[in-house]
């Protein structure tokens, strides 16, 4: 009997749909979970199989062409939950499920440049402009054709981004996206091997092989212990010796399959390798791993959610290591989310002393084959536990019993720049539910909308409220008096208005500067915090008053110092700076705010003979420049870190006494309802990397607004204090949790084009929004997102708000070129 296959295909189509083909008889393997060439319309495109049936659901259907990949790549549990996200985030439902594909098995989006059409209607004339000037690029362009942009800002090098940018907001260029196809294989490497019928070689052929060849009799003692890959054996033994023996057949050539194994090269240098005991755990770490053991051996839907809110140093990680094993003892496999992969080497090296060669790893830092090796190598059980960044959720894990998202109140769990924009949290908890597995979220500063739902018992609540070493004498936060031994540290708020009126004009307040000079004098480390990196925010000329903006993003440029260089941090725009103003040339120019690179300076300047490292976005691009930072200071070989938000995520250094927080406002006013909460969050975070070690930790926390609830919360380390007056100013904005938001965005070069269409999407949504009757949601815009332009376009949204927004876009067609965002962060 015929089959029929629903499929969702690889075209912007509306969320949860799929197009009936016919199951040919010779494509007879072909099922739920297989990925498949269909044809759509006159292409062929890439579809993945959702439902097999006897009976079509749409008329007259077309046969599958071909299987892309002979194994079936998706579980049915993988299948449910993209049907999910593709109806809660509205996106197709083959974005949805792509993502769990393995890299290498689907068409992929690039970005290629060209020339422009309006640049080359008068080709000649512009050819000649082009070979006149020698412009390489242009004619590279001109003779090959469009090209990756990866590709050329590799061949042309630094900088070529930049220029890019800037001939296409002069109409020279034009950037799109197109379809690329995507391979990625298996590697395969000649190993050389001596049979075990041969390695008991008879001393008189070896007689033999002695007058002979020495190399060759050599070669054969040595594979007679162990085998070789053969560009090995070639260069120990020659080329001559191994090609000889393996015509002899006393040597065997054998293709082997090689891991590419991103965890090869740390090496296990954690100081505490030993499994700690159930006894040596805190009372408060007993109960929360006696909790989560008890669901994990019977599950229940309403005990599977935890949320662990313990503060800083209060042992999370051991509960998340101990959860583990007890998953681990049950038969059942684990994954830990983390919000940046690049700062959790030392979880990574914790983890994997405590579980040895059960650990992988799942990021988008690594190369294309190390992610497929190890997503095969998950996929085929030979790892237990995954841990990656907000990605490794979709690890193809076949016996799930346990996800542990670590930090859970960081934003950076939410995709936010392709489909499907989706939250790492909220999947996490419906792929344990699908999956029948537990979930424990992990923080210091929950996010206010989980914390109320823990007090609502919709999440179970366990507490941590000591640090480790501390917990024994049972002196809770709330008790200020502490010995000197793993206590919270003591946080002192500096109001930095009073320094002006005494005449301080200096970035560090007087208070600061002493407990530096301190700090140094009892050979402790000390770490400066700033949410900005750069030297100066903005620059504005005193004589015409204008700032310095980038003309892609219309942002501030921020002066980098060093370089002389001005750099938007949106789009990464360069130009150099002469000390000039760029609209009239005056030579009078305010440097406005504080940069990462001004605090270096202003360090050296105090203390010119100590060792500072700078830890931002500019000195750490990659994830062997992060480790390379972190571990020079692990090593006490410098005694002051100045950095940026990454310091304050999770990071353990025990001789860290003094923590310094040049300027808690920035980040305060941003147009974002969150703000107070974010600023809360960083400001308790980072405190919490002082006084982790024998000695007491010292913060103090520099401001201009004192008073700030946020501020002041996190200087007495109270959550519960912050969550009760920011849930009551949210309530009186109806923000979430008391609220749903769904985001429309659109860009455009041309700013009154963009405009035009918020326009009619608000008319769209206002007569839907009649039609049916609704009264509860609201609509608002259209207005300038935030940032406004990026990469010379123009960025406009629509907000839809209330407690079922969603209502309003049910069955409702929406204009082409529209981004959805439900639930945005931003």
């Amino acid at each position: 009997m015929t089959r029929f296959a629903e499929v969702a295909v690889d075209f912007k189509s509306e969320p949860a749909k799929t197009f009936t083909y016919v199951v040919p008889k010779s494509l007879d393997s072909v099922t739920v979970g297989s990925l498949i060439r269909v044809p759509f319309g006159a292409r062929e495109i890439n579809g993945i199989v959702f439902k097999i049936s006897r009976v079509p659901e749409y008329p007259d259907p077309l046969p599958i062409r071909k299987i892309v990949n002979p194994h079936v790549l998706l579980t049915q549990v993988q299948i449910d939950l993209a049907s999910w996200i593709s109806r809660y985030y509205l996106c197709s439902l083959y974005d949805a499920a792509a993502i769990m594909l393995p890299i290498g098995q689907r068409h992929i989006r690039k970005l290629y440049v060209d020339l422009s059409k309006s640049f080359v209607v008068d080709s000649l004339e512009n050819e000649n402009i082009i070979f006149e000037k020698e412009d390489k690029l242009l004619i590279h362009l001109l003779e090959n054709g469009p090209a990756e942009l990866n590709h050329i800002v590799r061949k042309f090098g630094l900088g070529t981004e930049n220029k890019i940018n800037r001939l296409v907001n002069d109409g020279v260029l034009n950037l799109k996206y197109r379809n690329s196809s995507q391979i990625t294989q298996h590697k395969y490497v000649d190993y050389v091997y001596m049979s075990l019928q041969d390695i008991e070689l008879p001393p008189v052929k070896i007689k033999q092989l002695n007058q002979r060849g020495y190399k060759q009799a050599l070669a054969l003692k040595s594979f007679a212990k162990v085998s070789m890959p053969l560009n090995e054996a070639y260069k120990e033994f020659g080329r001559y010796a191994i090609n000889k023996l393996v015509k002899e057949k006393l040597l065997h050539k054998q293709k082997v399959r090689l891991e590419r194994n991103p965890l090869s090269s740390i090496k296990m240098n954690f100081v505490d390798k030993v499994f700690k005991n159930n006894w040596d755990l805190t009372e408060y770490q007993k109960l929360a791993v006696n909790q989560i053991d008890k669901s994990l051996r019977k599950y229940q839907f309403e005990n599977s959610l935890f949320l662990i809110h313990g503060v800083t140093g209060s042992g999370k990680t051991e509960v998340y290591a101990q959860a583990i094993k007890k998953c681990l003892d049950l038969g059942k496999q684990a994954i830990l989310v983390v919000p940046e992969i690049s700062l959790t080497r030392q979880t990574i090296e914790y983890l994997q002393s405590r579980f040895p060669g059960s650990i992988t790893v799942l990021h988008s830092h690594m190369t294309s084959g190390e992610r497929f090796d190890q997503w095969w190598g998950i996929a085929e059980g030979k790892y237990s536990v995954v841990i990656g960044s907000r990605s490794a959720i979709f690890a193809p894990v076949k016996k799930l019993g346990l996800i542990v998202v670590d930090e859970e109140h960081e934003w950076t769990y939410k995709q936010i720049d392709s489909d499907p924009r989706y939250n790492t949290k909220d999947v996490a908890v419906k792929l344990a539910e699908l999956s029948k597995s537990i979930v424990v979220l992990g923080s210091a500063t929950p996010e206010c909308t989980t914390y109320q739902r823990a007090l609502n018992k919709k999440i179970k609540l366990l507490k941590l409220p000591f640090r480790v070493s501390n917990a024994e004498n049972n002196f809770p936060i709330k008790d200020r008096e502490y010995s000197s031994n793993g206590s919270m540290p003591d946080i002192e708020i500096i109001d930095m208005k009073n320094e002006l009126v005494s005449g301080n004009r200096d970035i560090f307040s007087n208070k600061l500067l002493q407990y530096l000079t301190k700090s140094l004098e009892q050979g402790s480390q000390s770490i400066l915090f700033l949410n900005r990196r750069g030297s100066f925010s903005s620059m504005q000329c005193k004589e015409c008053g204008r700032v310095a903006n980038c003309p892609s993003c219309n942002l501030p440029y921020t002066y980098h110092s060093q370089s002389h260089r001005l750099i938007c941090h949106r789009c990464l725009r360069k130009r150099r700076f002469y000390g000039k103003c760029l609209k009239c040339g005056a030579s009078e120019v305010y440097y406005g705010g504080i940069g990462t690179q001004q605090v270096v300076a202003n360090l050296n300047r105090h203390f010119p003979n100590v060792s500072t490292i700078r830890w931002d976005s500019d000195t750490a691009r990659n994830v062997k420049q992060h480790e390379s930072i972190l571990e020079e200071f692990r090593s006490n070989s410098a005694q002051i870190l100045v950095g940026t938000q990454m310091i304050a995520k999770g990071l353990h250094f025990p001789n860290v006494t003094l923590v310094g927080v040049v300027l808690a406002d920035l980040g305060l006013y941003t147009p974002d309802f969150r703000a107070g909460e974010r600023t809360f969050q960083v400001l308790s975070q980072v405190a919490g990397r002082s006084g982790r070690g024998s000695d007491k930790g010292n913060v103090l926390i520099q401001t201009y607004n004192p008073s700030n609830y946020a501020i002041q919360c996190a200087a007495a380390q109270n959550y519960d204090l912050f969550y009760q007056k920011e849930m009551a100013h949210r309530k009186l904005q109806s923000s979430p949790p008391y609220s749903k938001f769904i985001k429309f965005l659109y860009s455009h070069q041309d700013m009154q084009r963009c405009i035009d269409a918020g326009e009619r999407l608000v008319n769209l949504l206002k007569h839907q929004q009649d039609s049916i009757g609704d009264i509860t949601n609201d609509v608002f815009g259209p207005s300038p997102a935030y940032p406004p332009k990026i990469r010379g376009k123009y960025r406009w949204q629509v907000v839809l708000k209330g407690n079922q927004p969603k209502r309003i876009i049910n069955n409702l067609r929406l204009p082409k070129g529209w981004v959805i965002d439900v639930d945005p962060v931003n």
